[in-house]
């Protein structure tokens, strides 16, 4: 009985700490000071930033973004059905789903894609433009 009295505390301090992988659905996003449209703004994301959700009071939820930023943002802009990544170099060489001969693509630091397949050969992702790409998983950031 006493381990359990001890291990009880400890799952308790670990459960607080985990924090749940979100997207941002919508277009775009203000994250703010506080829970409300009355907090001052912090900035904006974009669709398919990668969040990571720390506590949700009501209509909101507190985030935090790749850069490590936390902010609140309404609830309904974000989701935990699939997942997102964000570039986390300079520029990274993009192969599109279907191979074009001669046509080169790349991505920039910071730009979200929404992730659709993890592969052997990369992640089939979709841009934010509706396009269909393959990227290797250490070029980025996922939630």
């Amino acid at each position: 009985m006493k381990k359990c009295l001890y291990v009880l505390p400890l799952f308790l301090l670990i459960a607080s700490f985990y924090l749940e992988a979100a997207c941002l659905k919508a277009p775009k996003g203000t994250l703010r000071v506080g829970p409300g449209p009355q907090f001052k703004a912090l900035w904006e994301i974009g669709l398919y930033s990668p969040v990571k959700i720390i506590k949700q009071r009501k209509a909101w939820l507190k985030v935090e973004d790749a850069d490590g930023v936390q902010g609140w943002i309404e609830s309904p802009k974000v989701s935990q059905d699939f997942f997102c990544g964000s570039v986390k170099y300079e520029r990274v060489r993009l192969q599109l789903e279907t191979q074009t001969i001669g046509k080169k693509a790349y991505a920039f630091f910071d730009q979200n894609f929404k992730i659709i397949k993890f592969q052997k050969r990369g992640i089939l992702a979709l841009s934010q433009t509706g396009e269909k790409f393959i990227l290797q998983r250490r070029d980025l950031w996922v939630q």
